[in-house]
């Protein structure tokens, strides 16, 4: 994940490098272990690693420049390029961990649901959207107190989400379905829910065009 400044571009990677879900290594402990369906990872280690990555510098001259101690099984990151803030699911223990990305320092720890496993931020509104694998819901958390003011029953298994920030939109990918539930960020209710394909695990906005 991305966040452009001027001339640097800061890669934020869960684990210890690269987070692959369905089956596919994520380096992220000491001792294999399965994570929710189909989910493989490693177990132990609790690491975000911050990539200076920007500034046209090729790729041998790009560098961790911190390490930073989060929570059980980190599975998924959201950055707000607005406040600077980092959002990082933490699936192990129901968490979502907040970090400075002015001084890289984790400021927040805010409980959600359970098996937490993606995050999505709201730029204009700072708000954070957490899809909980393991219970079916998404936490909504202000980004300006970091509390969770809803928690929207979604469908099941839910393993991903996006944000439209221009129609304040949020689009909840429920694996366990067939499912994908849009939720109305204005009173964070559900809006609708849209018959897709088998097992869907993946979503993706394009604010410009509304698709």
């Amino acid at each position: 994940m991305f966040v452009c400044g001027a001339m640097v571009c800061w890669c934020v990677l869960a684990g210890l490098g690269l987070g692959l879900d369905r089956g596919m290594a994520s380096f992220r402990g000491s001792a294999w272990g399965w994570m929710g369906r189909g989910r493989m990872v490693r177990a132990g280690l609790t690491v975000v690693m911050v990539l200076a990555c920007g500034g046209g510098r090729p790729l041998t001259a790009q560098v961790v420049t911190a390490a930073l101690g989060v929570q059980t099984a980190p599975s998924a990151e959201a950055v707000n390029p607005a406040t600077n803030e980092v959002y990082v699911a933490n699936y192990g223990n129901g968490t979502v961990s907040v970090i400075d990305g002015a001084t890289d320092t984790v400021i927040q720890k805010v409980t959600v649901g359970t098996e937490p496993s993606a995050v999505a931020v709201n730029p204009v509104t700072n708000e954070i959207y957490v899809a909980n694998y393991g219970s079916g819901t998404v936490s909504v958390i202000d980004g300006t107190t970091s509390a969770v003011t809803a928690r929207v029953r979604v469908g099941n298994d839910p393993d991903a989400v996006a944000v439209n920030p221009v129609t304040d939109q949020i689009y909840v990918a429920n694996y366990g379905g067939t499912t994908v539930t849009v939720i109305d960020g204005g009173d964070n209710t559900v809006a609708g829910t849209v018959t897709v394909g088998s097992a869907p695990n993946a979503v993706a906005v394009n604010p410009v065009t509304g698709k």
